[in-house]
């Protein structure tokens, strides 16, 4: 037994094999870093997001910014396809590759999908482009469009400052279809409507117990109240009032027209 308590600390530290043990650990976390360099310090790669309803266009206007070329076929798709979205130069600064996702339009596919990518990289997201078809904008049309909005915004409207989104209104040089102001008005009000028929679902689900089942398939949506708050104004939903800008573009993209997209995509990469 040494003499002091000191005297047998010193006697345990000298009796094991402390400083070769401690200099393999940091010859192996050395080693680690060394051939796994390009994973950790890589930056994530930013993705632009292209959704909207079936027949939209949408999955053609993926083939073209990603291909250049129009599919000669296509199905409908079960999950969502990704790939790399080359940009070259935007004045005398090279833009860089991007990710592209096109997501399927079925509502049970969204939920699959959709609503959770959107919910765990939102950090990494610059930018949605939703697709719609002008040609076909109807009451019941608008009806579908202003509802999936209302659950796409409650998911970016809760990052800060929101995410960007372009609605490409596609097809619009045809004699039927409605014009992107339009088409802007219409979603306006019938989100105005849809929200507050979710709120009011909302406050009878809270009143009568969360087990209750409700019948009323107007509502059946979640609602997160506060990520759209701020966007309304008397009652009304604005588009202009969101954190994420909100652009209405115009084309045609099975004619080409679709510079009004490119455009769009260039402008939120370099910013």
């Amino acid at each position: 037994m040494s003499d002091s308590p000191i005297d047998d600390i010193k006697e345990l530290v000298l009796s094991k094999p402390v400083v070769p043990v401690a200099i393999a650990l940091l010859i192996i976390l050395i080693t680690f870093v060394f051939l796994n360099r390009s994973t950790l310090f890589a930056k994530k790669v930013e993705d632009f997001v292209i959704i909207g309803p079936k027949s939209s266009g949408k999955t053609n206007l993926f083939s073209l910014l990603t291909t250049g070329k129009l599919p000669k076929l296509t199905v409908s798709s079960i999950e969502p396809s990704h790939d790399k979205l080359e940009l070259g130069f935007e004045g005398h600064q090279l833009v860089g590759s991007y990710g592209i996702y096109d997501f399927p339009s079925a509502s049970k596919l969204k939920s699959l999908y959709l609503y959770p990518h959107l919910q765990k990289n939102l950090n990494h997201i610059k930018g949605i482009i939703y697709m719609l078809d002008a040609s076909n904008f109807n009451a019941e049309y608008c009806h579908e469009v202003a509802s999936e909005l209302i659950d796409i915004l409650e998911i970016t409207e809760t990052y800060p400052n929101g995410i960007d989104i372009s609605i490409f209104c596609n097809k619009c040089d045809l004699f039927t279809s409605k014009k992107k102001l339009k088409i802007r008005r219409m979603l306006e009000e019938q989100v105005s409507k849809l929200y507050d028929l979710r709120l009011k679902s909302l406050s009878k689900v809270s009143k009568e117990g969360a087990n209750e089942e409700d019948d009323d398939s107007e509502t059946t949506g979640l609602v997160n109240s506060e990520a759209l708050s701020s966007s309304f104004n008397n009652g009304n939903f604005l588009f202009a009032l969101l954190e994420g800008n909100i652009d209405f573009l115009e084309g045609n993209i099975f004619k080409g027209k679709y510079e009004e997209v490119t455009n769009w995509i260039h402008e939120k990469a370099v910013n």
